[in-house]
């Protein structure tokens, strides 16, 4: 994913996007360590609070993230391009 930080804010870190140079930043999601369970994650776009991701480490916590990210996009873009589909 092009155009994106990850930023610790605290004890949490924050994944933003910038779809262009100079644009908006998009807040995406965040992770956190939970003492109790381990890493754990919230997002407004994948409409999730405090779920529990499978992961032992930061960085694969933030891998995990990025990558059910950009599954969403590629979801919500197969979506459109079917009901395109069907409009011709």
């Amino acid at each position: 994913m092009k155009n994106k930080k990850w930023v610790e804010e605290f004890n949490k870190y924050g994944l933003y996007f910038s779809p262009y140079p100079y644009d908006m930043e998009y807040r995406l999601a965040e992770v956190f360590y939970e003492d109790d369970g381990g890493w754990c994650y919230n997002s407004v776009l994948l409409d999730a609070t405090d779920k529990y991701l499978g992961s032992d480490s930061l960085e694969d916590a933030k891998e995990e993230i990025e990558h059910m990210i950009e599954n969403h996009y590629e979801g919500e873009i197969n979506y459109y391009k079917e009901m395109l589909d069907m409009l011709y």
